[in-house]
């Protein structure tokens, strides 16, 4: 009795995995050694990954730490010398003065800033800028009591303080004049 082998025709993909499972099967120990490899190669890259990251972050912080202190250190948002605390009566007097200047704090409260004014019987101007652009004036000379008022948003990175300038053009006028919080 003799055996016949019969030849069917397989697809080229039945030979190339029939082929790779007999590879592994004679040289199992070569298998072993690329797997061990593989994951010692993968646990190495993994690891460099994460110095990677860890030292991205490193900069991320850096970065973070210099901005706040630049925030801090923000010389427009700091009041300048001699600041007046709002809600603090102001009498002074003139006698041709072309932008006499006080800064009045106003804190970190938003709302409306109302101001009020004597400029007793000899006129005098009376302007207030906010972050160096003008918000509130009496528009030319004017004597007697007055008020003025400005929105005041109090943003983030923006001053907290305005700026009231005075304009006297004559000899012994006398003002007087409140900033109010912010309410």
């Amino acid at each position: 009795m003799s055996i016949t082998k019969v030849h069917r025709k397989e697809k080229w993909w039945f030979h190339f995995i029939r082929g790779v499972n007999l590879f592994a099967f004679r040289f199992w120990w070569l298998v072993l050694l690329l797997f061990i490899f593989g994951l010692l190669s993968f646990t190495k890259f993994c690891k460099y990954q994460e110095d990677l990251r860890i030292e991205q972050i490193a900069e991320v912080s850096s970065s973070i730490n210099e901005a706040i202190a630049g925030i801090s250190n923000c010389c427009s948002c700091a009041p300048p010398e001699n600041t007046i605390p709002c809600d603090t009566r102001s009498l002074e007097n003139g006698g041709t003065t072309l932008g006499k200047e006080n800064t009045h704090w106003l804190g970190d409260t938003p709302g409306v800033v109302i101001i009020e004014f004597d400029m007793q019987n000899r006129p005098d101007q009376m302007d207030v800028f906010y972050d160096n652009v003008l918000v509130e004036s009496t528009r030319g000379l004017v004597s007697g009591k007055g008020r003025l008022q400005f929105n005041y948003e109090a943003k983030p990175g923006k001053v907290k303080y305005c700026v009231v300038r005075m304009t006297a053009p004559e000899i012994g006028t006398v003002w007087s004049y409140v900033v109010s919080c912010p309410h």
